[in-house]
């Protein structure tokens, strides 16, 4: 199985849209583009799928508790990066829990990964942890 995951620090070309989006829009339509567009975020299962049980070295220095609260940390930087470029409506979603996900279901088994900590971990903890740390940005009330 190889990792194709794009890492969210060089996801956030944001920038680079906002500077083309002025050059056809103009200044004071972009801006509203910008701040009146819904971002549509997903983080989850196939984040750790594809970086922490791919990588054996991930697995030695990290639990699966680490690893989480290290993305869970990087997503809110990310999060926080597209707060800082303007963007105001920002959905997050989740993928199904590990052993949900059909295409590394077969992958898990062969390896006998039993995901349910993990998934207990990640969705149990995910959404008091993104909350809790971008209180100042959310309005949502189920923080």
């Amino acid at each position: 199985m190889a990792n194709h995951a794009i890492p969210l620090s060089q996801q956030l070309q944001f920038k680079e849209y906002q500077s083309k989006l002025v050059r056809v829009a103009g200044s004071n339509k972009s801006a509203s583009i910008i701040k009146g567009a819904l971002y549509i975020l997903s983080t989850g299962s196939g984040d750790f799928l594809q970086n922490y049980y791919i990588n054996p070295w991930l697995k030695s220095v990290y639990t699966p508790d680490q690893y989480g609260s290290y993305l869970i940390g990087s997503f809110n930087s990310f999060v926080k990066g597209l707060y800082a470029l303007e963007a105001r409506k920002l959905g997050v979603t989740s993928l199904p829990p590990l052993g949900c996900l059909p295409a590394p279901a077969p992958y898990l088994v062969s390896m006998r990964v039993d995901v349910s900590p993990i998934s207990t971990l990640m969705y149990s903890n995910s959404t008091r942890r993104l909350c809790g740390s971008n209180k100042r940005m959310l309005w949502d009330r189920d923080c």
